[in-house]
């Protein structure tokens, strides 16, 4: 879908339908129906994160967190379909409870949110945590859920974020902390008391955020380097294996670096010997990107193994690399998870709140006066024309790093 449509629906429809549940919610508290027991521990937990990839492998500590608090909870999970695959290999959620909407064509989308609603009702959902920041859909979805609890991040004194006045617990989300901490409040928020106005009142910073971790075997790598053997000959077991995700944003476009650099700075690595450059991708956001630098190398020691894997089996390609190398987007996050080394490119987004997790990381920022533009405050949309702060960030920035981490 046409992410500005999204935008425009979510502002127009979305507004009066989050005022009208509220009114309905006030009434409903007028009357006395509805009462929480605050103490009462949560049964049925729906964790909403639609739309970013990286961001469901970001609140991975906060559900692990949640599911510690309340053993007896039953997790769910509501994401888009193309997004689905995050959600399994955190395995945290039961596939049976993971629900999808369709996100290709806006007619499938409203189809498939009406259908989902039957299926909440049925699985008796007491509790949903919703990590979008400031999406209207999510919130309304979490009141017709039934459920009794809904926690989300509310706007307070922000302007322009209204949607509605009917979550349970209300979270201040803090632009200055990372996402997988303000993810973390809001599963928290369960056990702060009911007065506390805003949610949460804790030192987030003194608890160690856990990322997910997946160890790629030593089989698993051999498959794909057999693979990778299949394609060129010449490679071995003792080839660097440099892989650069050039996926273009749809969503926030402003966040790819340009497609030039990343051909220039693949032919810089292609220079040292047994090096080879391994370009990945979904055809959607990546093809065009990884045709264009293979045909501007024009060497068989760059492959373009763009809509060649399923996930599982990317993140074994990831695993399987010395370096990885892509700007702000799922792919990061995703290659952090492996323990391969990381660098990653930022500018419309600030790496404090959003930096994949681990040691492995390295974020690359050019730290212009203009960003971050792009937040929760303004639906991560941004006025910007020309994304300096991305071209700003030289290829012999990113191949400095590369050798650093080759070492």
């Amino acid at each position: 879908m046409n992410i500005q449509v999204v935008r425009d629906v979510d502002y127009l429809a979305g507004i009066p339908i989050c005022l009208i549940l509220s009114i309905i919610c006030s009434i409903k508290r007028a009357l006395g129906f509805g009462k929480l027991d605050w103490n009462e521990a949560p049964k049925k937990v729906l964790f909403i994160e639609l739309s970013e990839m990286g961001s469901t492998v970001m609140a991975y500590h906060a559900m692990k967190r949640l599911k510690a608090l309340y053993p007896k909870a039953e997790l769910y999970f509501l994401v888009f379909k193309t997004n689905v695959e995050s959600v399994k290999i955190l395995g945290l959620i039961p596939e049976k409870n993971i629900f999808t909407i369709r996100d290709k064509k806006f007619g499938e989308f409203i189809i498939d949110a009406l259908a989902l609603l039957p299926k909440l009702w049925n699985a008796r959902i007491d509790t949903t945590i919703d990590f979008e920041l400031f999406s209207r859909f999510t919130a309304i979805i979490s009141f017709l859920s039934g459920a009794r609890r809904r926690i989300g991040f509310y706007r307070f004194y922000s302007e322009g974020l209204y949607r509605g006045n009917f979550h349970t617990h209300k979270v201040q989300y803090n632009p200055h902390m990372h996402i997988s901490q303000n993810f973390l409040a809001l599963a928290l928020s369960l056990k702060a008391p009911q007065n506390e106005i805003p949610m949460l009142k804790a030192q987030l910073f003194r608890e160690k955020i856990e990322r997910k971790h997946i160890e790629v075997s030593r089989e698993a790598k051999q498959k794909v380097l057999n693979k990778l053997k299949a394609i060129n000959p010449s490679i071995n077991e003792r080839s660097k294996l440099i892989v650069i995700d050039p996926n273009y944003s749809w969503a926030i476009p402003m966040r790819s670096w340009p497609a030039g650099n990343y051909a220039k700075l693949a032919k810089m690595l292609l220079r040292a010997p047994n090096t080879f450059v391994l370009l990945t991708g979904t055809i959607a956001s990546g093809g065009e990107n990884a045709k264009k630098i293979c045909d501007n190398l024009k060497s068989d020691k760059c492959i373009d193994l763009t809509g060649k894997f399923t996930l599982d089996e990317f993140i074994e390609v990831l695993g399987t690399a010395d370096v990885v190398i892509t700007h702000d987007s799922g792919p990061a996050h995703f290659a952090s998870i492996t323990g391969t080394k990381v660098i990653v490119m930022f500018g419309p987004e600030s790496p404090k709140v959003y930096a994949p997790l681990g040691d492995n990381v390295k974020a690359v920022y050019a730290n212009y006066a203009c960003a971050p533009c792009v937040s929760a405050f303004n639906e991560r949309h941004s006025a910007c024309n020309n994304n300096k702060c991305m071209q700003a960030i030289s290829v012999q920035e990113v191949y400095n790093e590369v050798q650093k981490a080759l070492k």
